[in-house]
């Protein structure tokens, strides 16, 4: 009732008495023309400048007159307490989906791009993996290091050829849970060597290497030639079948370089740290491997 009675006291009621195409044009034929033009014209610039382009004049008088409607019915209190707090309980409901779904998409958007991106490093490192070159090995370096940053350590390097590489000295301190084995079945009979992990002078010092399959099965098994793991965690890694040579001429007998000090007393410094010095063996299976010397 008290809406009702808002109602019929505004100035306008008679005009618009019912919400129709009809009524809104028995509304506009009691306006002045030379207003109704210029209420035509502005509400046709405004539609041109939000890019909607050219709208009919009874549209534009139709969104206007809802508006008029709404104002009106604003002013019944029972109407503001009924509206509002539906208004209220809608936005509720909706600030609740964009946190919960909004959480869940962010997750997984996040998820979907460290993926891609990880890949990405990835391929980048086998496009490089037979290149034993300074460029090969900088850019092998710089994606392992970029993924590593993203929370991955395990590493698939099958098949690799590197050679005067040293991890640690290139940020690279953690392989754990990485393949040195190539799993590639398919044999090159020109190159048979073609599809093995090759390993020349490489370091693996100071870095973590636990459960690393540095060679395992008779297929395609890994060669290491002067490589150490001078302090390196080797818990649970294999080396199974793997050919590990060194050359006796690198080996020295004295390992240490002796001086006197500022005091005159003599001292010294270890100079060379055999290839497996003080590295943390457990677990480690050289089943098969073969030591060249």
């Amino acid at each position: 009732m008290e809406i009702k009675k808002i109602i019929e006291k505004w100035p306008f009621t008679e005009k618009i008495s019912a919400i129709t195409m009809n009524g809104y044009q028995q509304l506009l034929s009691k306006i002045n023309p030379g207003t109704r033009d210029w209420f035509n014209n502005t509400a046709c610039k405004f539609w041109n400048t939000i890019g909607v382009g050219s709208a009919p004049f009874s549209i534009i008088a139709v969104i206007i007159s809802v508006m008029i409607i709404f104002c009106i019915l604003s002013l019944s209190e029972s109407f503001r307490a009924v509206f509002f707090d539906g208004v209220f309980v809608e936005f509720s409901g909706m600030i609740f989906d964009l946190i919960v779904f909004g959480i869940f998409l962010a997750i997984y958007t996040n998820r979907q791009e460290k993926k891609a991106y990880i890949q990405t490093q990835e391929d980048l490192i086998d496009d490089y993996l037979k290149w034993n070159t300074d460029e090969g090995k900088r850019r092998i370096a710089g994606a392992l290091r970029r993924i590593q940053k993203r929370g991955k350590h395990d590493h698939y390097l099958g098949g690799i050829n590197l050679s005067d590489f040293s991890f640690k000295s290139e940020g690279i301190r953690n392989l754990s849970g990485s393949s040195f084995q190539n799993n590639c079945f398919s044999i090159n009979p020109n190159r048979p060597e073609s599809f093995n992990t090759i390993l020349k002078n490489v370091s693996f010092s100071y870095t973590c290497c636990s459960d690393v399959v540095f060679s395992k099965g008779f297929i395609n098994p890994t060669r290491f030639e002067d490589c150490d793991f001078v302090e390196c965690n080797l818990i649970n890694s294999s080396f199974q079948d793997a050919t590990i040579k060194y050359d006796i001429k690198n080996i020295k007998k004295e390992k240490s370089d002796w001086y006197e000090d500022l005091t005159g007393e003599g001292t010294s410094d270890q100079t060379y740290f055999p290839p497996f010095w003080n590295a943390n063996l457990e677990g480690v299976s050289f089943k098969s491997a073969l030591l060249k010397m």
